[in-house]
């Protein structure tokens, strides 16, 4: 597949008005599977429909939303021989779902997509994550940094004598509020490196997002593997969007294979994870 690009250069001065015009045919790399999806283990519920999204990756230069990979056959199967089929959604393409697995830490859980005469296959093993122990607001004051308004922060203690890593998530009334970029991605995924064992006291899982009175917001506090970390903190670094369904400005490689044409490999990751959540509704404050 090839895009035809019109650069347009300036000759001489900028007063002379001069342009010469280029096309160049950019070749657009195949198809390949996008694969976004992890089991998980809720702590405070046990029954949580596990959801499964793939679709195919899209022109660079494409303005249309990325197509779903349809018509798939989904299996989670784990190592003491349960196995899951994932139906497809009628009301959202690409999204494959199960609400019969009952998740547990420990297990490892293996995933196979059968899609276009092609197999693909991942695993990983569901780590367990510290809870969250409270959510709470406050005002913060706009600097150069970020802009003043409401943030919400959380209280967690870190599990001494275990690695562990991290993803956030934080929603306003149902939406996701992240907006990845260089700047910020150890507000989304961390580890436990310099602080094992310790309280962790006021940290913002998005300092970028000023909230407003009566919204509900969700915290999500999420085990990462050693791998899923670097799939997340190279993809926060290299990409802008809210997303991994936008094809990323470097091809990042998550944990899928492709069995059957290892050429033809899949973009994604397929992650297991204990996942704590605590919510808050955000109070009108006065003048600080």
């Amino acid at each position: 597949m090839k895009n035809l690009i019109t650069i347009i250069f300036l000759i001489g001065p900028v007063f002379t008005g001069c342009e010469k015009v280029v096309s160049i045919d950019v070749e657009e790399g195949p198809e390949r599977l996008v694969v976004e999806g992890r089991i998980e283990r809720h702590q405070d519920q046990t029954d949580v429909v596990q959801s499964i999204r793939l679709t195919t990756t899209d022109a660079y230069f494409s303005n249309t939303r990325t197509p779903p990979a349809n018509e798939a056959e989904v299996t989670v199967s784990d190592n003491v021989g349960n196995r899951y089929l994932f139906l497809e959604s009628r009301s959202e393409p690409g999204l494959y779902q199960n609400g019969e697995i009952r998740p547990e830490v420990g297990r490892i859980y293996a995933l196979e997509i059968l899609y276009r005469g092609e197999i693909y296959r991942a695993s990983e093993e569901l780590l367990p994550v510290a809870p969250i122990d409270s959510i709470y607001q406050k005002f913060n004051k706009g600097n150069a940094f970020e802009d003043e308004g409401i943030r919400v922060k959380i209280d967690y203690q870190d599990v001494a004598g275990r690695v562990d890593y991290y993803l956030w998530e934080q929603f306003a009334d149902g939406v996701s509020l992240a907006k990845p970029d260089p700047g910020n991605s150890l507000n989304f995924v961390g580890s436990d490196e310099f602080y094992d064992g310790q309280k962790i006291v006021g940290f913002e899982p998005n300092e970028e997002a000023p909230l407003e009175p009566g919204q509900l917001i969700e915290v999500r506090q999420i085990a990462l593997s050693e791998q899923a970390f670097e799939f997340y903190f190279l993809l926060f670094q290299q990409t802008g969007q809210n997303s991994i369904f936008p094809v990323p400005a470097a091809l990042i490689r998550g944990n899928v294979e492709n069995t059957t044409n290892p050429a033809h490999y899949p973009l994604g990751y397929f992650g297991a994870s204990e996942v704590d959540v605590a919510q808050l509704t955000i109070e009108e404050v006065g003048e600080p």
